[in-house]
């Protein structure tokens, strides 16, 4: 800040500081920005991330095709095709963990997923099955 020609600078924990991205992006941040310093309430997030649909149906069989593991899925778990995936001991890349790196992004081989980007592939960290019957290239 330049006040009558002279430059001063502001502590940076009485600045106000804006964060925007993933969930826990902004909550992982902030918190470690207050246990800094900041000021808990001068601290403000705006997240963002695609929304998770529930799926319609109430099991699944699906098969992890580079692994050649089929597990079942119920809906009752409320288990995205990346926790699945993961409870399997199957290793899938992901990074944000709520749709919005494209990180995990994966073909369906065979049925649809509540997380279809509409090109033969979906997003696992964040997708349930809507077919009985589905195969991912995990």
């Amino acid at each position: 800040m330049v006040v009558n020609g002279h430059r001063h600078t502001l502590p940076w924990f009485e600045a106000a500081i804006h964060i925007c991205g993933p969930g826990s992006l902004c909550t992982d941040l902030k918190d470690a920005l207050v246990a800094r310093g900041a000021n808990a309430n001068t601290v403000l997030f705006e997240q963002f991330g695609r929304t998770v649909e529930r799926s319609e149906i109430a099991e699944a069989s699906v098969r992890f095709a580079k692994s050649g593991q089929t597990v079942r899925w119920f809906a009752g778990d409320d288990f995205s095709l990346l926790e699945l995936a993961e409870a399997a001991g199957i290793a899938v890349p992901n990074s944000c963990r709520s749709g919005t790196c494209l990180t995990c992004r994966s073909a369906l081989i065979k049925g649809t997923s509540t997380a279809d980007l509409g090109d033969g592939t979906c997003l696992p960290c964040i997708a349930r099955p809507q077919a009985i019957d589905l195969v991912v290239d995990i």
